[in-house]
């Protein structure tokens, strides 16, 4: 099983899995903000809309884009990119507020799901994908060169869970939600109803495993009453 270890570096310690060891370390390049920025203005320039009306319309928010004075720095950059389980827990604490920033999300989630076997990809009909990004993007090209990973990536069952219950919430906000067009003639009671089998086949299995990444992917016997976990 993968573990966990620290490295103190001449920049502070660092926590690294147990098949991982440190090449090189260096500082990064970070420009604070060059000012106060509005909360609302923030949340907006990470949905990618110019109003709150707007929220969820051009899909989930980018929960990790760089502050503009970073604009320039491609290592801040690196993570622009759709993260399911970011963009979901993202959605739901805001889903009070605004709830079409949840639907959109799950709509544009749904949109991605597998409907196959890929293990390049840990992909399962279903599932709901943890990373999304083009295969062209130059980190993709990296991390396909590196480990033969597939895109959209789904390493990740938490993803799945959380999308249900987003689907929920936004099924009862709206009931015609369920009639939502998603692609390739599929309808969001279709990506639901898919995310629901995968899930309940995990289930039955008796062991959920909760597959963050090769590196963090843990069974834990407790969840069911079984035992305990380390």
């Amino acid at each position: 099983m993968i573990g966990r270890y620290t490295v103190i570096t001449p920049l502070g310690p660092v926590r690294l899995a147990s098949d991982e060891r440190l090449v090189s370390i260096e500082p990064g390049r970070l420009a604070l903000p060059s000012r106060h920025a509005d909360p609302l203005g923030v949340l907006l320039r990470m949905a990618s809309v110019n109003r709150s009306e707007e929220l969820g319309d051009r899909g989930p928010l980018i929960a990790s884009l760089a502050n503009p004075e970073n604009a320039e720095n491609p290592e801040l950059r690196r993570y622009e990119a759709v993260f399911g389980r970011d963009a979901l827990y993202s959605s739901a604490f805001l889903a009070d507020l605004y709830p079409q920033l949840e639907a959109g999300t799950v709509r544009f989630l749904a949109g991605f799901q597998a409907s196959k076997n890929d293990p390049l990809a840990l992909a399962a009909p279903g599932k709901i994908p943890n990373h999304i990004r083009d295969p062209g993007d130059p980190l993709a090209r990296r991390l396909t060169a590196q480990t033969g990973r597939r895109w959209p990536w789904f390493g990740g069952t938490d993803t799945t869970v959380l999308f249900l219950s987003a689907a929920c919430r936004v099924v009862d906000h709206d009931a015609s939600a369920l009639d939502w067009p998603i692609t390739g003639g599929r309808r969001l009671r279709d990506a639901v109803a898919a995310a629901g089998r995968w899930l309940l086949a995990e289930l039955r299995q008796d062991v959920l495993w909760v597959y963050l990444n090769r590196k963090d992917s843990l069974s834990c016997p407790a969840f069911f009453g079984q035992g305990t976990c380390g």
